[in-house]
């Protein structure tokens, strides 16, 4: 598990350079609009959609085969936020990245 997570640490930071040049974009606050109301009219947890790869203006690893952005409701119990957050660099709902 340790050497998995080492992987996942080495192009963190190349997945930060993605998020921050994708939260700057009109179209993503849009999606992340759609998904609120969404979110709002299901029993779900969380709601999800795709982003094309190919929109992506910087360089991803190519490891990296899909794109995912997620919305969950408020207090998601933390093993369900957890298999979501695997390598996930940014909190899309206060845009905050660790």
């Amino acid at each position: 598990m340790r050497e998995k997570r080492e992987v996942v640490a080495d192009y963190l930071p190349e997945l930060n350079k993605a998020v921050e040049q994708l939260v700057t974009r009109p179209e993503i606050h849009s999606l992340v609009d759609t998904l609120k109301k969404q979110l709002q009219q299901t029993s779900d947890p969380f709601v999800w959609s795709t982003i094309d790869l190919q929109s992506v203006m910087v360089q991803l690893p190519r490891r990296i085969r899909s794109c995912w952005i997620f919305v969950l409701k408020k207090d998601v119990p933390a093993r369900l936020s957890m298999t979501l957050t695997v390598a996930s660099p940014v909190n899309i709902g206060s845009f905050r990245f660790r």
